[in-house]
């Protein structure tokens, strides 16, 4: 049986997670949802608001994040839900709004039993519009589900100016420049998909990597006055950064691997998300690379044309990145004889 997809729903209280819910059900309407619901509290209304699905299909995880102590009653719901495999199709998880959804996502990708039978579709972030300065600026959990989303919705855009609106677009495509960014108002996603995205496969991820090839940092956008510098200022306040490196030639795979490993363990916790197109020695294909937050994994790509130079992309999302030890590192990693030009 083939695996389960999982959209994984995100931002901060009150941005609007739940219409967002109700509306990817009602648009498709052919399709059989599970619904996992997480409140910080005791009961869960959110539960009681999700309109459309079979209420045998809806799941509440109450009192907890379930990006922290709710693990646990999380895998015990995930098998739930593959003992009653044959009532729905797909797995939309609505996260508490103060929750990482990095460690949601490990949570599908790095458990070997889990990452069998469910494979995680995108990660959306809903955005709060008229009140995103003020989220950047006192909560360090909207950047997190900013910089970790697939996609990001910008939601109540009826309460904005339209160049207020524009800021708040250019902002968010440079907090993450590989996602997708949509505006909407009460949720209304009618002419925006948002299945079967595959966010995580090889050939999206070999995509999104590139989307960061000449873009303009965030910090130069401080300097163009009015909303969008605002914007961009409190953006950058918890030091969310992300490095990208281009190197030409070929890495040794052995090497790198076993780097990885070390760079995870000693002082990966605050890099959230790592992914990359690799060039091998010996290897006549492309590497797509992954991680989050330690859990990485490797992907055939597409094959190396003769005579074509070969060059490894490989971006760095986290906190408080060591950009240039980094570089100096994997510049070390090339086989003999390659030389490594690292871009910014």
């Amino acid at each position: 049986m083939s695996k389960i997809p999982v959209t994984i729903i995100s931002g901060f209280l009150g941005s609007g997670k739940t219409t967002l819910l109700n509306s990817i059900i009602k648009k498709y309407s052919d399709t059989r949802f599970a619904i996992i619901e997480n409140e910080f509290g005791d009961i869960n209304i959110d539960a009681e608001l999700v309109v459309g699905a079979d209420k045998g299909n809806v799941f509440e995880l109450s009192n907890g994040c379930i990006c922290c102590s709710m693990n646990d009653d999380l895998y015990a719901t995930l098998e739930e839900l593959l003992r009653i495999r044959s009532r729905f199709d797909r797995l939309v998880v609505e996260t508490t709004g103060i929750a990482d959804p990095l460690t949601v996502i490990k949570a599908f990708i790095a458990t070997p039993e889990v990452a069998d039978n469910f494979d995680v579709d995108a990660v959306i972030c809903v955005v709060d519009a008229p009140i995103i300065e003020e989220l950047l600026e006192e909560q360090e959990e909207a950047s997190r589900q900013l910089v970790m989303a697939d996609v990001v919705i910008v939601n109540k855009v009826d309460c904005v100016t339209p160049g207020y609106l524009d800021a708040v677009k250019m902002v968010m495509s440079r907090v993450n420049p590989s996602a997708s960014v949509f505006a909407t108002s009460f949720g209304n996603i009618a002419n925006v998909d948002l299945l079967d995205i595959r966010a995580f496969t090889g050939r999206q991820i070999e995509q999104s990597t590139l989307k960061y090839a000449n873009v303009l940092p965030l910090k130069g956008l401080t300097k163009m006055g009015g909303f969008t510098a605002a914007l961009a200022t409190k953006a950058l306040m918890h030091d969310i950064q992300s490095y990208a490196f281009t190197y030409t030639g070929s890495f040794d795979f052995d090497k790198f691997s076993l780097w990885m490993e070390s760079f995870f363990y000693f002082g990966g916790s605050k890099v959230f998300r790592v992914k990359g197109i690799l060039s091998f020695a010996n290897r006549s294909n492309r590497m797509i690379f992954h991680s989050v937050r330690g859990a990485f994994m490797f992907e055939e790509g597409d094959a190396w044309k003769n005579g074509e130079e070969r060059e490894s992309r490989i971006v760095f999302i986290g906190k408080h990145i060591q950009g240039d030890e980094i570089d100096k590192a994997l510049s070390m990693l090339l086989v003999k004889g390659d030389v490594a030009c690292p871009k910014e």
